[in-house]
């Protein structure tokens, strides 16, 4: 019963590693956007592009440093939660 019981926790334990890693890949997805907005963004200092492109560029870049900094929080709290049931599932072992 131990054992399973173990082996159980021990599951529970992977999936919030794989919650991380999967949070890990959004935070890289967000790298990129905020990256492709920053170029698009200093992309409309050309002397054809309008006040429009300008603000439209602006409303993108600050969505996704935003999104970027929510995703970066959610890896940073989830990392650290995988910590404190990692901890745990070590006081569980059936040593």
């Amino acid at each position: 019963m131990v054992t399973d019981q173990f082996e159980f926790f021990f599951d529970v334990v992977e999936q919030k590693r794989a919650g991380v890693a999967s949070r890990r890949e959004t935070e890289r997805e967000r790298e990129r956007e905020q990256l492709a907005a920053w170029f698009e963004f200093m992309a409309m200092g050309h002397p054809e592009a309008t006040e429009e492109d300008r603000q439209a560029a602006r409303d993108r870049l600050q969505a996704a440093e935003e999104s970027l900094i929510q995703a970066r929080a959610d890896v940073a709290e989830a990392g650290r939660r995988l910590v404190i049931f990692e901890d745990y599932l070590r006081q569980c072992s059936p040593a």
